[in-house]
């Protein structure tokens, strides 16, 4: 039944968006751009309607989507469809596609089969939605890790959406995943808005689609690739609104350039660099284009992510020893634009180069805790050149967009590319470790393709595919190899519940466990995963031992046991270590504690006896 529910739900949702595209533009580019930003809007509004009386749940999120269709079908007309002329597809734009299935095949099977398991995934991505699941709300709620409330969701909610049926991690996964098929899709259609040949414009998505670091994130719960959708759909509105001619709708080409920026955002944060630009393109239009971006914001639950951080944290964007902790220092920008051009360095031969370019520069100079004594953040070291791990090809062809894309009529989409480039590079904190700014500036690297693309002849669409296969061979040959990992691997060796498999194991999977824990404690797996996350996590937060709020809230709660996760100290990353002792010695001192015996080292679980006596 409830994977009927999620066809129902999902059918509402393509219904919806389809009968909004079909209404709201006139050629195949622009329905496919707002298809995506209905689609991507409606989950959003849908948990932001039901969390205040806590009905986030199957029933009533349902019932809200068809209300919506019925409003939509009654309120707006339909429009009579052209049948679009068949025509020849070239060669190489057969090749091409039949490339990008090839990848997008394996990248969707790799989705389906294999669980969550990565650290950022069982952090704060996939347990986000877990809480959502558990609350019933998107509402804010007592945390010891800011990164699940704080942060943007709109990736978060793709997950969560099939979760909220099915309670099974697959289908969220899979949906997730779609973000890189139609981000691919995305890239060729903005390339051919700007005229690019046809072979060429499919060569260029074909090298978007192998480039390694999309493919890695494509695998998991990142939203990278829906604000590379997003961010091409508001330079392909930037363009429309520019357009003079009868059939030019300036106002309604720019409120969804609003729209889709608000999507972006809501995808990365990072994508708020694109205001700028929008700015100066849209200098003449600025209402429509806020219109757009507050009824997006408003939409998706943006607006609501704002207003909730500004009431807990005082800003819009969180809390300031967060930003703090991950934003650069105007003192780092000197070394940091000695380190910018190595970005696009990704090939084999460039390794004396890069080396070269960091001797002469001094672009090795230490940033901010960048140590040889800590793993993390991890001293800056040139990029390996081989095989790519970064953007491969992709990168050569965007740094040549960069230079050469300023000129009409590729202008706008250029300067969206320069801002998504600038803005992370310059604002972001460099953390070598984990692969930041760089997995951060997939959106600037799809755009400054894209803005070259219409510079190269038809011929050049065979090289381009050629540096493709060329560029993916390697992480497509990792790609594969998960593929058949997961695929061989029995069900039970799948499961990754650390670092709390013992206290998986021992808990009953319908407890309520009061986690005190570190701030990048991976809290996931305690939610029951393979039970259908009947067990009920509640955190600590991030306060000293405080016997008076403890008690309140093993009442609040109704508690049944208490997990620690470190006895001897609690990190939070960018604020103060809490002293972890005194909390073990008052559970010790709690006469209605009974501690079980874990061999887990400084982990300490307990059952709150008084509960089980209590229970019927």
């Amino acid at each position: 039944m409830s994977w009927i529910l999620l066809a129902a739900s999902l059918l509402l949702a393509f219904s919806a968006a389809l009968w909004a595209a079909r209404n709201s533009a006139d050629d195949f580019g622009g329905r496919f751009f707002v298809f995506a930003s209905v689609f991507a809007l409606q989950p959003g509004l849908f948990a932001q309607v039901l969390s205040p009386l806590h009905w986030l749940t199957p029933w009533p999120f349902l019932t809200a989507q068809a209300l919506l269709c019925a409003a939509l079908f009654y309120w707006i007309p339909p429009t009579r469809l052209e049948t679009p002329s068949v025509r020849a597809i070239p060669l190489g734009v057969l090749a091409a596609a039949g490339f990008i299935a090839i990848l997008v095949a394996a990248n969707t099977c790799l989705a389906a089969l294999a669980p969550i398991h990565t650290w950022d995934e069982k952090m704060y991505h996939a347990s986000r939605a877990a809480y959502w699941l558990q609350h019933q709300s998107i509402g804010f709620w007592e945390t010891h890790n800011e990164r699940q409330t704080a942060l943007s969701f709109q990736g978060e909610l793709f997950f969560f959406w099939p979760l909220l049926f099915t309670r099974v991690e697959a289908p969220g996964r899979v949906l997730t995943a779609l973000g890189y098929p139609l981000a691919i899709a995305a890239v060729w259609l903005l390339a051919r808005r700007l005229k690019a040949p046809a072979p060429v414009a499919a060569a260029g998505a074909a090298l978007y689609a192998a480039a390694p670091i999309g493919l890695f994130l494509a695998r998991y719960l990142k939203a990278d690739h829906w604000a590379v959708l997003f961010a091409c759909g508001l330079a392909y509105w930037l363009l429309e609104s520019l357009e003079t001619g009868e059939d030019a709708h300036p106002a309604a080409s720019l409120f969804w350039a609003g729209v889709s920026l608000a999507v972006c955002v809501h995808a990365r944060l990072y994508a708020l660099a694109l205001i700028p630009a929008v700015l100066i393109v849209a200098r003449r239009g600025i209402l429509p284009t806020l219109a757009g971006f507050l009824s997006g914001a408003a939409a998706n639950g943006l607006l609501f992510l704002f207003l909730s951080n500004w009431s807990w944290y005082g800003a819009p964007t969180g809390p300031a020893d967060m930003r703090g902790f991950y934003g650069s220092q105007p003192s780092e920008w000197t070394t940091i634009a000695r380190r910018a051009p190595l970005i696009f360095l990704d090939l084999p031969g460039t390794a004396r180069l890069s080396q070269s370019w960091v001797n002469l520069t001094g672009a090795a100079h230490p940033l901010r805790a960048e140590t040889a004594d800590v793993r993390w953040p991890a001293l800056y070291r040139p990029p390996e050149t081989w095989p790519p791990s970064r953007f491969a090809f992709a990168g050569i062809l965007a740094a040549a967009g960069l230079l050469l894309g300023w000129r009409r009529p590729q202008r706008t989409v250029w300067l969206c590319g320069a801002a998504m480039l600038l803005g992370p590079v310059f604002t972001l904190r460099w953390v070598t470790a984990d692969q930041i700014p760089d997995r951060f500036l997939l959106p600037a690297i799809a755009l400054l393709l894209v803005a070259v693309l219409p510079l190269l002849r038809p011929w050049a669409a065979w090289p381009v595919l050629a540096l493709a296969v060329l560029g993916a061979w390697f992480p497509a040959r990792e790609t594969a190899m998960f593929v058949r990992m997961w695929w061989l691997m029995p069900p039970a060796m799948s499961i990754d519940n650390s670092p709390f498999d013992e206290a998986c194991r021992v808990l009953p999977v319908d407890a309520r466990v009061l986690l005190i824990g570190n701030q990048i404690t991976q809290d996931y797996p305690l939610f029951g995963t393979k039970s259908g996350y009947r067990r009920h996590i509640y955190s600590w937060g991030r306060g000293p031992w405080d016997a008076a709020r403890f008690h309140q809230l093993l009442a609040v709660h109704r508690i049944t046991h208490v997990l620690l996760e470190d006895d001897q100290e609690l990190a939070f990353h960018w604020l103060a270590p809490v002293d972890a002792k005194p909390i073990a010695a008052g559970l010790d001192q709690e006469p209605s504690l009974q501690r079980i015996p874990l061999k887990t080292g400084h982990q300490r679980l307990y059952q709150w006896s008084l509960h089980t006596a209590a229970a019927p």
